[in-house]
């Protein structure tokens, strides 16, 4: 099967970890014996080729700079939206030699594209939906009839979680080929930890960060940091006497606004602040935690939830999202209405005091990831509902 991979983000080699779940998909696909032609779009700028091509670990990326709007608002995307379509067609038709689908990643920037380009091409189109395009991207722009026409032309969608499939099924009853596959995780992500001789501290970690998100409905608690900042100053006081520290990472989590908030607490010494952190780092701080806090507004299936868990760890997650999926509550986590400070302080406090349980659950998850969300099925699950979906379209 010849597939055209059209991308949301992928390595090279000067960034490693840029859309690493598409490069290990791609990969695994190329594996199994079938051609895929892949692309992805980046902004242009002074001394960015128009389109220019490199070849990263076997795979050969098509990379196409366009003059978008670097603006982020619904508005622009539009703009941006047609840029792609117009102008990414004319330098990428004569590229394309007889494929026979097209996937896309990421339902509301990619997915029209894809849907323009199957059209021209006379073939079957896959869209995958992540999690912000569905989450926050439908609510404001999924109701036009311009953007409701170009979902009509997708023939299948894969989504990360049944929650993302169920949002879809509300905004378009009429698409009937949305299926979940769980992208997973690699089973030999767990890494020791420095815990298993060392009780004299319970260490918590959030690596969401502060991030802005202006185009997204919960801007900068979108990843639940302030609700997180909230429930930490509501049981600061019984957290310090059960010797708990909170390391605090992620986009935009070492300036101003957690600065200003540390500052005020009574013991901020407890509060690590670690800034952006490198994906390649994630597994050392993930192993020197005792529980892993993932307070999300919204989520497709967080990649710091199934890391964690592989890792043997106890995860509090909100219900946002594909979380719930993951973790049964009290059994391999804990679960918490998303935005409830009150019961997310709660948990903290009861895990800090139940150390050896917390440790048992840890146990439970990774048992429970190995099982049901081993990375290296996703592929063959994705190439059977290609299969599914070029049928149909044959009859």
């Amino acid at each position: 099967m010849r597939i055209v991979f059209l991308a949301s983000s992928f390595p090279d080699e000067s960034n490693k970890s840029r859309g690493i779940f598409n490069y290990r998909f791609v990969k695994q696909i190329i594996g199994r014996g079938h051609e895929v032609n892949t692309f992805f779009f980046r902004i242009w700028k002074p001394g960015r080729k128009l389109i220019s091509s490199y070849v990263y670990d076997g795979v050969k990326v098509t990379q196409i700079c366009l003059p978008f709007i670097p603006v982020d608002n619904y508005s622009i995307l539009k703009i941006n939206n047609w840029i792609q379509r117009f102008f990414g067609w004319r330098l990428i038709k004569n590229l394309v030699q007889s494929p026979d689908i097209i996937h896309s990643v990421y339902l509301t920037t990619n997915g029209p594209i894809g849907a323009y380009w199957a059209k021209r091409l006379n073939i079957p189109h896959i869209a995958q939906a992540i999690g912000s395009d569905v989450n926050s991207d439908l609510i404001s722009m999924g109701k036009g009839t311009h953007f409701n026409k170009l979902m009509k032309t997708i023939d299948g969608i894969i989504t990360n979680s049944k929650e993302l499939e169920r949002k879809i099924h509300c905004f378009y009853p009429f698409l009937v080929n949305i299926q979940t596959i769980y992208r997973g995780i690699h089973l030999d992500y767990a890494g020791k930890s420095k815990h298993e001789n060392d009780k004299s501290t319970f260490n918590f970690l959030y690596l969401g960060g502060l991030a802005p998100y202006k185009r997204l409905q919960f801007g900068a608690n979108t990843k639940g940091g302030i609700t997180l900042m909230k429930a930490w100053e509501k049981k600061e006081k019984e957290l310090h006497s059960l010797k708990a520290k909170l390391y605090y990472g992620g986009p935009e989590s070492d300036k101003g606004l957690l600065n200003n908030w540390k500052n005020n607490l009574k013991y901020p010494d407890l509060i690590k602040t670690m800034g952006k952190i490198e994906p390649e780092e994630v597994k050392k701080y993930i192993a020197d935690s005792d529980v892993i806090i993932i307070p999300s507004m919204e989520e497709g299936m967080p990649n710091l939830l199934l890391e964690s868990q592989a890792s043997g760890k106890t995860v509090i997650g909100s219900d946002a999202g594909g979380i719930p999926e993951v973790i049964i509550d009290r059994k391999t986590g804990f679960i918490f209405k998303k935005g409830d400070e009150n019961e997310l302080a709660a948990l903290m406090v009861e895990a800090a005091k139940n150390r050896n349980e917390i440790e048992e659950m840890g146990k439970s998850a990774q048992e429970r990831i190995f099982k049901f969300f081993n990375a290296a099925n996703y592929s063959d699950k994705v190439l059977e509902f290609y299969s599914k979906i070029f049928i149909e379209c044959v009859e």
